[in-house]
């Protein structure tokens, strides 16, 4: 039995020293978390990348990724995007991958909150995807969560916070990109039912204290899918 989940193509990879920009390395989904939000599992998700256990976040709404699926994939730093997914050469590229770092930050507070929900970390992920993907927000108007942008902590809400963002150079150096490459992509050892995999984000080393916008709440970054599906719209 499937459940679908979203995981923000973007990986977050937590305390493993990064590799060479353009270096490879094999990826696999083990976990979607505990937060689901109309269906869909919203991260951070666990995996492991070339054997270590990590936290990953995922920036790819069009594409699924599936619990026990493993690829290989290619990394890129915040200083060098052009093996990335979205928007290669485009002049806004930057921009678009910095609105994802600060939202993965948010959403990683978020999930360490006492009390946590998948409506209170949702609503991020749903953002960091809608900053690629406009189907992310689309979805959600399809099954009924409310979506106001001047609702504080709305999808909408989260989205115009990080386009509002005053981004520095180099602030995102400490973010890895992991793009599949579209080798060795297997499920369980088998075919997968849909690839590619996502691109997730990998964040490390851990910044200090992570402020949570609109929440008032201030939490420390944690270092740190039945087959699930953890991509995609649900039922893809």
């Amino acid at each position: 039995m499937k459940m679908s989940v979203r995981l923000l193509g973007l990986a977050v990879i937590l305390g493993v020293w990064p590799p060479a920009f353009g270096a490879t390395a094999n990826l696999s989904l083990t976990s979607g978390g505990p937060y689901v939000l109309d269906g869909v599992y919203v991260g951070p998700y666990t995996g492991t990348i070339n054997g270590n256990t990590v936290q990953i976040i995922c920036d790819d709404f069009a594409d699924d990724t599936y619990v026990n699926e493993s690829w290989e994939a290619v990394l890129s730093h915040y200083d060098t995007l052009s093996s990335v997914k979205w928007d290669p050469g485009a002049s806004n590229q930057l921009q678009l991958y910095n609105e994802a770092a600060w939202l993965a930050l948010q959403l990683e507070g978020a999930a360490a909150q006492p009390g946590a929900t998948g409506s209170s970390v949702g609503n991020i992920q749903f953002a960091l995807w809608q900053v690629f993907d406009s189907a992310a927000f689309t979805w959600l108007a399809n099954h009924g969560t409310p979506n106001n942008p001047a609702t504080a902590g709305s999808a909408a809400w989260w989205l115009a916070q990080a386009q509002n963002q005053p981004f520095g150079a180099n602030e995102f150096s400490f973010v890895n990109v992991y793009t599949p490459d579209g080798r060795n992509i297997t499920c369980g050892g088998a075919p997968c039912s849909t690839v590619p995999p996502q691109e997730f984000l990998y964040i490390t080393p851990e910044p200090t204290t992570l402020v949570l916008v609109g929440t008032g709440l201030a939490g420390f970054l944690l270092r740190r899918r039945r087959q699930a599906r953890v991509g995609g719209g649900p039922g893809r």
